[in-house]
């Protein structure tokens, strides 16, 4: 729907792990100066809970600010 509605890209992750990989792979490509800039997660995952994919996700946030 947000991309019918408002051309917003949208990528999908099956588990919360594969969501840190999707995350980490777009916050350090280097092709060009767009990035993800919105996560909304499931709390209810299967290999990695919402909850802990989010706290990583953080976690590398605040790392790439950093530098």
């Amino acid at each position: 729907m947000l991309h019918q509605i408002a051309g917003i890209q949208v990528l999908k992750a099956r588990d919360g792990l594969e969501a840190i990989r999707i995350y980490r792979s777009d916050r350090f490509k280097t092709c060009c100066k767009r990035h993800i800039s919105l996560v909304l997660m499931d709390l209810n995952m299967p290999v990695m809970d919402g909850c802990q994919a989010a706290r990583a996700i953080f976690e590398d946030a605040r790392q790439f600010k950093a530098k």
